[in-house]
């Protein structure tokens, strides 16, 4: 849908536009609730999405995108709209990490062509939707449609397209974030979520799961698969993660180690005894890769549990004082609510829209305002007075329709309605008789 900043859509505006494209026009060319409105069921038309065959659209947080009208439109069609976080289309609307620069070098370059073909003639509106359909043309494919969603990581899903160095820039003032400075809490666990510590897991029992053999019962509970004498399994690593998320305390994942050291001692240990046709030497290797491995196993718990390295929170202090963050003068407050990423065609956020739109509806009257200066209200602003002087010969109102000019008297300094009046004489008849 392309937009244009005018009053009326002449036909000559949208010639070469691309195929199926529809125009609109607006006061200052960009889009409102209405014309979103308009453009939906564009959409609704060009994929034929209904109930039985449901779509989702994907769309940012612009308040056009959010009138009920549009929720109600796309619920009885089988839409449903999930709003991207605010601050994020940089990195989350496909249309911008893979198709708008394209596109935007592509009508460059046809305007350039454009430019030279006609030496001395400028672009006009009447030009644009040629220029622009030759550009789209070349932009829009199949191949940039699929890679915007796999390079955002809304399919295939990919929680990981955030690092932390995105997240930088909300550190350069000491500023608290907006939860912060309202609960005072800086590290929020969540109801039921267990804290997961695996501070305690020694070294020994890691080595003893990594190096012997399960028993049955380890085996029978699914805890860790069988492995072969000597031949550390990668699912032992989750056999720590497994317990410290759970809640297990290290009593627990030490006496569930005893098993494995009981079944160990059963057979044979890869540390003392060399398999047959095996030297000693081989054998004190074959150990020292399993203390490697089960070394880099409890590295990796720790990393996984958010156990800091020894000195990094000294650093990270001296750093900190080194080269503080810019201090802020005055808290910024809030003037409307912070919003999030949210199917907005659910029936509650329907229903707290509707709400809204009740409220704003009602409240018509203008509120009475405060002077910030002295504290005191301003006077609402007074309505013009309605001119309630009677006709003197019919004694209708001069506020009533139908509205005709009036005349005055210069004797009785009566008015009255110009067809009420003689026509040949400036006094009323009453002056007349």
């Amino acid at each position: 849908m392309m937009i244009w900043p005018r009053k009326r859509l002449p036909d000559a505006l949208m010639r070469g536009a691309p195929p199926g494209a529809i125009g609109t026009v607006s006061d200052n060319g960009w889009t409102d609730s209405k014309l979103f409105l308009k453009w939906l069921q564009h959409f609704i038309d060009r994929t034929k999405t209904s109930k039985e065959d449901p779509s989702i659209l994907i769309l940012d947080g612009h308040n056009s995108h959010k009138s009920l009208e549009a929720v109600d439109l796309a619920r009885e069609n089988g839409i449903t709209m999930i709003t991207l976080p605010p601050h994020c289309t940089h990195k989350m609307q496909p249309l911008d990490r893979t198709f708008f620069k394209s596109l935007k070098a592509n009508y460059n370059r046809a305007c350039d062509n454009y430019m030279t073909t006609n030496i001395g003639k400028r672009i006009t509106f009447y030009e644009m939707a040629d220029l622009f359909g030759k550009a789209y043309g070349l932009s829009a494919t199949v191949e940039k449609a699929a890679k915007g969603f796999d390079t955002t990581g809304i399919w295939p899903f990919d929680d990981n397209k955030f690092s932390d160095e995105d997240f930088a820039a909300s550190a350069m003032t000491d500023e608290p974030s907006h939860d912060v400075a309202k609960t005072g809490i800086v590290d929020v666990v969540s109801p039921g979520e267990p804290q997961r510590d695996v501070t305690d897991v020694n070294t020994e029992t890691v080595f003893e799961v990594s190096a012997g053999e399960p028993s049955n019962d380890a085996v029978n509970t699914g805890t860790v698969e069988g492995f072969s004498c000597g031949e550390p399994s990668s699912d032992v690593n989750a056999v720590i993660i497994d317990a410290a998320s759970h809640g297990e305390s290290s009593h627990d994942v030490t006496s569930r180690g005893e098993s494995f050291r009981d079944a160990a001692s059963h057979g044979e240990s890869s540390r003392d005894v060399a398999s047959p046709g095996e030297s000693s030497k081989d054998a004190a290797s074959r150990g020292e890769s399993s203390r490697d491995v089960a070394s880099e196993m409890l590295q990796t718990a720790a990393s996984q549990s958010n156990i800091e390295h020894p000195g990094l929170k000294e650093a990270r202090a001296i750093l900190a004082e080194l080269s503080p963050p810019p201090k802020i003068a005055k808290p910024r407050s809030r003037t409307h609510k912070s919003e999030a990423a949210e199917n907005i065609t659910l029936s509650p956020y329907k229903h707290a829209l509707a709400a809204k739109e009740a409220t704003r509806s009602c409240s018509g009257t203008s509120k009475r305002k405060l002077d910030k200066s002295s504290g005191k209200g301003k006077a609402p602003v007074k309505q013009a007075k309605v001119d309630t002087t009677p006709c003197s010969i019919c004694a209708k109102r001069y506020c009533d329709p139908p509205f005709e000019d009036w005349q005055e008297c210069p004797r009785c300094l009566k008015w009255c309605h110009e067809s009420c009046s003689p026509d040949d004489s400036a006094y009323c008849y009453n002056c007349l008789n």
